[in-house]
């Protein structure tokens, strides 16, 4: 009975001891430029939070491509996050208008049905960019 009582109590204790709890801002990541230069083509995205850096690497896809080559990098200032991909122009100029743009966190060997899937369905670390164009290409 004693240990009954207890439980009882502390879990009035407990309950009246909560913690306030934030929410989180949900990540997002548009695509902020395209640029050419020499032999290269960048796709820079930014996010209002610094892109994670961890075991795993953010992939661009475009289409039923894949590109991992990148730099990131985060402006106390600003508080802005960016991160750019590095394209080759012939693979740039190789990729068909109207194919979706995507960005995960983790290589997805997925179509783009799947991948437009998991960013209507807020999946963790998968967002959608919009739809590619070489109109987005700014010299």
């Amino acid at each position: 009975m004693k240990s009954i009582t207890f439980l009882i109590i502390f879990g009035v204790l407990l309950g009246s001891c909560t913690l306030p709890v934030y929410g989180q801002k949900t990540a997002s990541a548009s695509l902020a430029a395209v640029i050419e230069k020499g032999n290269t083509v960048e796709f820079t995205l930014t996010s209002a939070r610094p892109f994670v850096f961890g075991n795993n690497r953010y992939v661009l896809h475009i289409g039923d491509k894949v590109f991992f080559r990148n730099r990131q990098s985060y402006d106390e200032t600003t508080l802005v996050g960016s991160l750019t991909f590095m394209v080759d122009k012939s693979d740039f100029d190789a990729l068909q208008n109207g194919k979706g743009i995507y960005l995960t966190y983790g290589y997805a060997e997925e179509t783009e049905q799947s991948l437009e899937e998991f960013t209507k369905n807020n999946f963790p670390g998968s967002w959608s960019l919009g739809k590619f164009s070489k109109d987005i290409l700014s010299k």
